[in-house]
């Protein structure tokens, strides 16, 4: 993974902040978690959402590129570390987050993440860019059955709760929108009635979404595209015209 600035993480800051303030509640009303391991924390926004909502046990997972004097969470709170490879904490949480991180590793470290994720928590809030996308080294885009898989072989259901809850949510950003899941073990389903409702069965995995400002986004660069080239066909024929007309 590369070397991710500070100044890139804070891009997402303001956004990030607003998407967590919808989710995190979601989140806590769906789980009651009291615990809370961000894997991918980046800067440690989402943390800092847990704890304003009441949730002072968080600890946030990153690369050595983060800068530390600028977590929103305390120093003692995180740990720097390679996601690419196995992650081994002292403990675990009641509820995991990673969040658009997946995309960023190599899909051999994809079977690993997922593994690491599975050990930390009973709940795992997993998103993941989908194909097309786009976003910095993006290096394994995937649709979600892809993802699916790879829980259900560590025993995770697929529960998807959120995404209709949030997908008209102007505040929340459209990549959560459409790739937001929870997976969670069978003891997790067992004691949390509100989870069954939305448990995945086996064999009919949850749409591959694409929302309306990705579409847009997609459709304006390539309008843009085909409008450059045209422009550029245009100019050629010109000038051959006006060669031609030249040696008439």
């Amino acid at each position: 993974m590369p070397a991710y600035t500070t100044q890139w993480f804070q891009s997402f800051q303001a956004a990030s902040n607003q998407s967590a303030s919808v989710i995190v509640p979601i989140l806590l009303e769906l789980t009651g978690a009291r615990s809370v391991v961000d894997v991918g924390c980046g800067l440690g926004s989402w943390l800092q959402a847990f704890q304003s909502a009441g949730v002072d046990d968080v600890f946030g997972v990153d690369g050595t590129y983060v800068d530390t004097s600028q977590l929103r969470i305390g120093g003692d709170r995180f740990a720097a570390r390679d996601l690419s490879q196995p992650l081994s904490l002292t403990r675990s949480f009641e509820l995991c987050n990673c969040l658009e991180v997946a995309e960023h590793l190599p899909a051999t470290s994809a079977d690993t993440l997922v593994q690491s994720l599975t050990q930390l928590a009973p709940i795992v809030c997993f998103s993941a860019a989908i194909p097309s996308q786009g976003g910095t080294h993006h290096v394994n885009e995937q649709w979600p059955a892809y993802w699916i898989e790879k829980f259900r072989q560590h025993d995770y259901t697929p529960v998807d709760a959120i995404r209709q809850r949030i997908w008209n949510d102007p505040r929340v950003d459209y990549w959560y929108c459409q790739n937001l899941l929870l997976f969670a073990n069978a003891e997790a389903l067992a004691n949390n009635t509100v989870l069954q409702s939305s448990i995945v069965p086996q064999g009919a995995d949850p749409l591959p979404l694409v929302h309306p400002q990705l579409w847009a986004r997609t459709a304006a660069a390539l309008d843009n595209t085909v409008d450059v080239r045209c422009r550029r066909v245009l100019r050629r024929a010109y000038h051959l015209a006006k060669r031609v007309v030249g040696r008439a």
